[in-house]
């Protein structure tokens, strides 16, 4: 394994892109095709002439034409095409090959949801992604089917959650995950998972809404919390940075809270949906407004903490450059929870507009939805 690529810290967008060189695969930026196709038997021997370079590894072989700006991954029956730039972030150049070797077709159809997750343009419009989450868990769903994996009479949510769950213990059978890069994907790999579970919740949340005026509430409402989580990001983000201020572990433990963060709005989605299915419910969560203080509470005692445990350095930088970088991650987190608070007042808003909208749940859902930011104050306070 080789470093060639710095972690992006801030958005989380793309990987702490460390390169797994697979001898002489070069970089090129046209779109190959991303769907893995059958190919006969005969044309699976790689190619050995002077046009090509390829390495192989146990049974996978990666091919890198010299005239060609894609890359090529065969596996027994399977050929996976990238374009050059989409292998270097794909789950088949980060994670060693084992996992790929057992479970080709598997570990294709999770790369998918991989690469969309962790690209620059996700999140889109929350109805697009909808519509494309919803199309990937179709396909999760016939690989459940197709498979035997289980049960063909529970739901396709169900189906869905079951093959990702299935595809992370490949993966952690497959994968390095005990080093910080290795942890750093791990997190990265769970991350993009609950994002397709959120938009399953999504999806059966807005299917037990009464009327359009309820759906429109839903979608507005992870519109905003979209809005939210892209806010709270760059707080998580700056204050790790600050606390590990040089060291190579912030990038995994920003990775490590990216994935907290979601987990928390998967853990919110399922509480109210439990509610809109008549169930009795959770009754220890807080009221919304006061959960938004108890957050903003938490990430000012963070905030001094940080600069507390590492003043030493601070005044340093102070003295030396009172305008570095170090200064830079403070007031851009400042910045961020100030342009955090209209929008969040903005969802609480929404919630309690859900909230008349469900008077006939055995409880308050702005009680369930509130876990959220409770779950997001004690990931702040964690450590």
């Amino acid at each position: 394994m080789y470093l060639c690529n710095l972690y992006d810290r801030v958005y989380m967008k793309k990987l702490f892109f460390i390169s797994i060189v697979f001898c002489l695969v070069g970089c090129g930026s046209n779109t190959g095709n991303t769907t893995p196709e059958k190919t006969d038997k005969s044309t699976t021997a790689v190619k050995t002439a002077d046009s090509t370079t390829s390495a192989k590894t146990d049974s996978m072989t990666v091919e890198k034409p010299d005239d060609s700006k894609s890359v090529t991954i065969r596996q027994g029956d399977y050929l996976y095409s990238l374009d050059s730039i989409s292998f270097q972030n794909s789950l088949v150049h980060l994670i060693e090959n084992k996992a790929f070797s057992e479970n080709s077709e598997l570990f294709v159809l999770l790369d998918r949801l991989f690469l969309h997750v962790q690209s620059e343009s996700f999140p889109a419009t929350v109805r697009r992604e909808e519509r494309w989450m919803s199309n990937y868990r179709h396909d999760l769903s016939v690989y459940y089917d197709s498979h035997a994996l289980g049960s063909g009479s529970i739901s396709d949510y169900a189906k869905s959650d079951s093959v990702l769950n299935q595809g992370l213990r490949l993966m952690e059978r497959g994968g390095n995950f005990g080093s910080t890069y290795g942890m750093s994907v791990f997190y990265s790999v769970n991350y993009s998972f609950d994002r397709c579970r959120e938009y399953g919740l999504l999806n059966e949340m807005v299917s037990k809404c009464k009327d359009e005026n309820a759906k429109n509430l839903v979608y507005r409402e992870w519109q905003l919390y979209e809005q939210m989580l892209k806010k709270v990001r760059v707080i998580f983000d700056d204050l790790t940075d600050m606390k590990y201020w040089g060291g190579s572990i912030s990038g995994m433990k920003s990775s490590e809270r990216e994935y907290l963060l979601v987990k928390a709005r998967v853990s919110m989605y399922q509480k109210v949906l439990g509610l809109m299915s008549g169930e009795e419910g959770d009754k220890t969560g807080a009221y919304l407004r006061k959960a938004k203080r108890f957050f903003f509470d938490s990430y000012e005692t963070s905030l001094k903490e940080t600069i507390s445990m590492i003043e030493h350095y601070y005044r340093e930088y102070e003295e030396r450059d009172p305008n570095s970088s170090f200064y830079e991650k403070e007031h851009e987190a400042q910045a961020a929870a100030k342009e955090l608070r209209p929008i969040l007042d903005e969802w609480i808003k929404t919630v309690e507009k859900l909230n008349e909208e469900s008077a006939s749940f055995n409880h308050p859902i702005e009680q369930a939805a509130s876990s959220i930011l409770m779950e997001w104050a004690s990931i702040l306070s964690a450590e």
